[in-house]
């Protein structure tokens, strides 16, 4: 079967965004839905693209993290399911590759 492919960004020529790779810490109450961390919390006004990942998992049972771009939100997953409401991970770092502008 044959992949089907959507481009989602424009071509654009280099070096018009710029890309930021910033370490994030995340507090003692995870909220549902995710840590808002908007686009200048990563050196940014607007964010086209991102890639994260746990840097250092704590004690925490992290094994994801992902940034929501329509929401501006990093959101920790233990396994398949988000964490849980409240939950301390004050321990866990994840690095943020963002492109924008």
């Amino acid at each position: 079967m044959a992949t089907t492919n959507t481009r989602v960004v424009v071509p654009t020529v280099p070096g018009a965004e710029r890309y930021t790779v910033t370490d994030v810490v995340f507090d003692s109450s995870y909220p549902s839905g995710g840590e808002p961390l908007a686009a200048a919390g990563l050196g940014l006004t607007s964010v086209s693209f991102a890639v994260s990942q746990v840097k250092v998992a704590g004690t925490g049972s992290v094994t994801n993290v992902f940034y929501d771009i329509a929401n501006a939100k990093l959101l920790a997953y233990a396994a398949a399911a988000q964490i849980a409401n409240t939950t301390d991970l004050s321990a866990v770092t994840a690095t943020v590759l963002a492109f924008g502008r």
